[in-house]
């Protein structure tokens, strides 16, 4: 009984491993959570921080519309 219990936990575990694994792999289109928006000048997928928001691939400066939408910043 144990045996099998802990075969199941070593074959669970290396399952896990295996995912984590190919999920690093993902292009970072695929990869992306809610938290993740594009860029409204590049497309870039980035996850903005609070403030000052700033694109990592183009450096556009962003800001926020009153609706919470990426919006390129002006100023």
């Amino acid at each position: 009984m144990w045996l099998k219990l802990l075969l199941l936990a070593i074959a669970v575990w290396i399952a896990y491993r295996y995912v984590q694994k190919l999920r690093r792999k993902l292009p970072d289109w695929l990869r992306a959570s809610r938290q993740q928006e594009r860029c409204p000048s590049c497309g870039q997928w980035m996850q903005p921080a609070n403030a000052p928001l700033q694109c990592p691939k183009c450096g556009e400066k962003l800001g926020r519309s009153p609706d919470g939408r990426l919006i390129i910043r002006v100023n």
